[in-house]
């Protein structure tokens, strides 16, 4: 479990991720999200399912499908009903890349398809 001064530095770098992630300061989003997920090991699964869920929809932004299709099948490892992973995805497949880039163990375990 987090400590409380831990779980404050996690919070303050995803919302500077979030925040420099809407300004297009994509570079900085990656360094605060990496740096809220190192804070997470050995501690909590939401807390790490959260910072790779951001890391995964920055990558969807940069046009990085695969480190995207990664992280996004990390979260739904740990949270199988994550709704913005499995969206995430989706958009990918249908959208961005086609069904056949989408990484195939994400695509038949989480997305149903064959």
């Amino acid at each position: 479990m987090m400590e409380d001064y831990e779980k404050s530095e996690f919070e303050e770098h995803i919302k500077c991720g979030q925040e420099c992630m809407e300004k297009g300061d994509y570079s900085e989003s990656e360094s605060s999200f990496v740096s809220a997920l190192l804070l997470c090991f050995s501690s909590d699964d939401e807390n790490e399912a959260l910072a790779r869920l951001n890391l995964g929809v920055l990558y969807t932004y940069t046009g990085d499908y695969g480190k995207a299709c990664s992280y996004l099948g990390d979260v739904l490892r740990i949270f199988p009903n994550n709704a913005l992973a499995r969206k995430t995805l989706e958009y990918i497949r249908q959208v961005c890349v086609g069904p056949n880039l989408v990484h195939k163990f994400v695509a038949e375990k989480y997305l149903g398809y064959q």
